[in-house]
């Protein structure tokens, strides 16, 4: 069932490596290049649905139609692969991406070369593989974790996320219980949570880890983690007991976000 979403995500990298000039920050990266990976999941996972209609039908007619599904979706993951390819990867990520887009290039091949003959469609159906699997590596490498996983996985990634900023919101306002004021310091958090991964900044650069931001004199503080679907998972805590939360696939700085009641 996941073998054409499989492919797909493959498939992204029709030909060359990712553009030339400025380099992006990494948030900027993994956010732009998440979009365009989540988009083609959506679109595959769609196309691979519809092929589950022709397995195990040999029909003349229904193999036709199947290799035109197969063949029609070579088009849109080759939109895709442009897009991501235009974008600069951080340095330290563009030896990952470089060989990302060529992997996805060997699966742009293969699906034309699957819809090229009735017999090569047909084994294709028969086969119920998923190469999804195999690329886990190089999409976390890449920093598109999301492409290698079904929306299942998305949502426990996305609660792990949500529950690293809920310990860390706890942390805080220990502190803030404590001191009168919330804490960016690194060795404060560790004190009361020494299994705890943190780092300072707006917009948390790896999953795992919760991005930690004090405003107004330490009576606000911006908490963020990165979840391996992709999207970001904010609160916004006041002295005064107020909280707001905030998700953001585009994974923008936590002061960008516009906070709510609830994620």
């Amino acid at each position: 069932m996941r073998a054409v979403l499989g492919l797909a995500a493959l498939a992204l990298a029709a030909c060359g490596s990712p553009a030339a000039g400025p380099a992006l920050s990494e948030g900027e990266f993994v956010g732009q290049a998440g979009l365009i990976c989540l988009e083609l999941e959506r679109q595959a996972q769609v196309t691979d649905d519809g092929l589950l209609a022709f397995a195990g039908d040999d029909g003349s007619a229904r193999l036709a139609d199947a290799q035109r599904v197969v063949g029609g979706f070579a088009p849109v993951v080759a939109d895709a692969r442009t897009r991501l390819a235009a974008l600069r990867p951080p340095d330290a990520r563009r030896p990952a991406t470089d060989a990302y887009l060529a992997a996805l290039e060997a699966a742009r091949s293969q699906l034309v070369s699957t819809a090229s003959s009735p017999e090569a469609t047909r084994r294709f159906l028969a086969s119920g593989s998923s190469v999804l699997a195999d690329l886990d590596a190089d999409e976390a490498a890449a920093g598109l974790q999301a492409c290698a996983r079904g929306p299942e996985a998305d949502a426990g990634h996305d609660e792990e996320a949500k529950n690293a900023v809920r310990t860390a919101l706890l942390t805080e306002q220990l502190i803030l219980a404590g001191d009168g004021a919330f804490s960016e310091s690194l060795d404060d958090l560790r004190l009361l949570q020494p299994d705890g991964r943190y780092e300072v900044g707006p917009v948390p650069t790896r999953t795992a880890t919760v991005a930690v931001t004090v405003d107004e004199g330490g009576a606000l503080v911006l908490l963020g983690a990165r979840s391996r679907s992709g999207t970001c998972f904010y609160v916004a805590a006041g002295a005064d007991g107020t909280v707001g939360y905030a998700a953001d696939p585009a994974c923008r700085p936590a002061d960008a976000q516009d906070f709510g009641e609830q994620w």
